[in-house]
């Protein structure tokens, strides 16, 4: 039976934490370890956690607040040997087959040097597990390398599972000390040196609550807010800053098209200048887009803060 490690960063997580844990030992057709990084918390996570001190199936240690994205690398760094790896949020539910079919669907196919990454839709549900809508995703999402540096926001870290060999390239490579998220970081990785495998069908539930609102339960108005705030975020790691990271990437692994370095220098350079903004904005692929993303999208590039 394959095993697959599961990996959890836990902050302030008290409400649904025993839930969300529950689910992921439960998982059928693999054999299961949960390692959990508590990333400072003030509630009573870590007293939840102790209650599994004595379940071999989870281990936890804890650290200090460094937020999501180190936290998350932080534990894949220091992850136990596994033939697969996935990410975990606190506060979702995982169907019991989430596990063994994401290892089924990344055997399916031919994997480019073994770094196979799978994501999956997902169904957002409310407090109390009311489904709010059956799926967060559309049926065909692209998950090329130049829309994912670009565009970025479908790929969910707590559906991800990747293989054993995707996770020590992840390892090795270089890290500015602000980094993109974790879950779109090994996207843009296995985009490039892997393969990446789309499953349009949920099998996590995706729990909405006042601390984690994605937009499926929120007014025009807020969603507009909440769009406005995330793209203008201070934490938030701008695409040229991500492009220029992909470029040390590659200096380090050569091995790789001349279209993707062509368009990574592209994307690098966009915001030299109000000339060099415009012009970019025909790479932008603002017509894939929404309209009202779109115009959000094209006015914060002229601005130079996409």
């Amino acid at each position: 039976m394959v095993s697959v490690c599961v990996l959890m960063s836990t902050y302030n997580g008290e409400q649904y934490l025993e839930r969300q844990i529950e689910t992921i030992l439960n998982q059928v057709g693999c054999h299961v370890i949960l390692v959990v990084r508590d990333d400072g918390s003030s509630d009573r996570t870590l007293s939840i956690l102790e209650k599994y001190q004595n379940c071999d199936k989870l281990l936890y240690y804890s650290g200090k607040n460094v937020g999501p994205t180190n936290s998350f690398l932080n534990l894949l760094d220091n992850a136990p040997e596994a033939d697969y790896y996935a990410f975990s949020d606190q506060d979702d539910v995982w169907l019991p087959d989430k596990l063994s079919t994401a290892v089924k669907k990344l055997n399916e196919i031919t994997i480019r040097n073994k770094r196979g990454l799978y994501f999956s839709n997902l169904t957002p549900v409310d407090e109390k597990e009311v489904i709010i809508k059956k799926s967060l995703l559309p049926k065909n999402l692209p998950v090329d390398y130049y829309t994912l540096l670009i565009r970025c926001g479908w790929i969910f870290g707590c559906t991800e599972v990747f293989t054993k060999e995707m996770k020590e390239f992840v390892k090795r490579q270089y890290r500015p000390q602000k980094i993109v998220m974790h879950d779109l970081w090994i996207g843009l990785l296995a985009s490039t040196y892997g393969t990446i495998v789309y499953d349009s069908d949920s099998r996590i539930m995706y729990r909405q609550h006042r601390n984690n609102v994605v937009g499926a339960q929120l007014g025009m108005i807020q969603r507009w807010k909440k769009r406005i705030k995330l793209l203008t975020s201070g934490n938030r790691v701008p695409i040229d800053s991500r492009a220029k990271t992909m470029l040390h990437v590659f200096k380090d692994n050569p091995d790789i098209a001349k279209t993707i370095k062509d368009q990574t220098l592209i994307v690098a350079n966009y915001n030299k200048s109000f000339k060099t903004r415009i012009a970019f904005l025909k790479y932008a692929q603002l017509f894939d887009e929404k309209p009202k993303r779109a115009l959000l999208r094209a006015v914060l590039i002229i601005l130079g803060k996409e």
